[in-house]
C-alpha cells in the first residue's frame, strides 16, 4: 500500500425532495444565493451554485438530526398521553398523530428517492423481484410516441430520436445575447 495514491470518491450532491417539506428551505437558498455580490458571470453563478449546496448540506444535517430527536419526543408524549387517555386529552392526541404523521412522511420521501437511486447499485440483481422491477421500471419509462410542435406524431424510435434532437437544437440555438443580457436574465432568478 506504501507509494500508491488512494483517490477518494468525491459524494454527488443531490437535492433531497423531502426538503421542499422542510420549513426554512427556501430561506436557507435565498440567504445563499444573496450571499455574494450582485454582478454575475458564468464564474460567479457556479460560485453560488456552490454556496447554496453547502448551505443546504449543513442545514440538512440540523434537520435530519432535529426530525429524529422530534419524532422520538413526540412519540413518547403520545404514548403517554393515551396511556392515560381520557376526553379531556383526545385532541392533543390527535393533534401529536398528526405532528407524527407528517414527520414520518417527510423521511419517508428522503428513503424512497434514496432507495431508487441505490437501487441498481446495491439490489440483488438475480432475483427474480429485481428483474420485475427493472422491468416494470423500463416499461414505465419507455416512450412509444411522441408529437411534435407541428403535431406531427412519430412512432419509430429514430423518428422519436429525431424530434428530441430537433426540438432541444432549436431550444438551445444560440440567440446572440450579451453577457449583460445574461446577467440580467440571471439577477432575476429567486432560489
Amino acid at each position: 500500500m506504501r507509494g500508491e495514491m488512494r483517490w477518494k470518491r468525491r459524494k454527488v450532491f443531490r437535492y433531497e425532495a423531502c426538503w421542499d417539506k422542510e420549513e426554512g428551505c427556501v430561506e436557507v437558498l435565498k440567504e445563499a444565493w444573496h450571499k455574494r455580490q450582485r454582478d454575475i458571470n458564468d464564474r460567479k453563478i457556479l460560485v453560488k451554485l456552490e454556496d447554496c449546496k453547502a448551505a443546504l448540506l449543513s442545514w440538512s444535517k440540523l434537520i435530519n438530526s432535529d426530525r429524529a430527536k422530534e419524532l422520538k419526543k413526540r412519540s413518547e408524549s403520545l404514548q403517554k398521553l393515551q396511556d392515560e387517555e381520557s376526553r379531556v386529552n383526545v385532541e392533543e392526541i390527535k393533534r401529536l398523530q398528526r405532528e407524527i404523521r407528517v414527520l414520518l412522511e417527510k423521511e419517508d420521501l428522503k428513503w424512497k428517492q434514496r432507495a431508487k437511486r441505490n437501487w441498481y447499485a446495491m439490489g440483488d440483481k438475480n432475483t427474480k423481484f429485481f428483474h420485475a422491477c427493472a422491468t416494470q421500471r423500463k416499461r414505465k419509462n419507455v416512450m412509444k410516441q411522441i408529437m411534435d410542435e407541428h403535431k406531427q406524431l412519430f412512432n419509430n424510435q429514430e423518428d422519436i430520436e429525431g424530434a428530441f434532437n430537433r426540438y432541444f437544437k432549436s431550444l438551445f440555438a444560440s440567440t446572440r445575447l450579451s453577457p449583460k443580457d445574461i446577467a440580467v436574465c440571471v439577477q432575476q432568478v429567486e432560489p
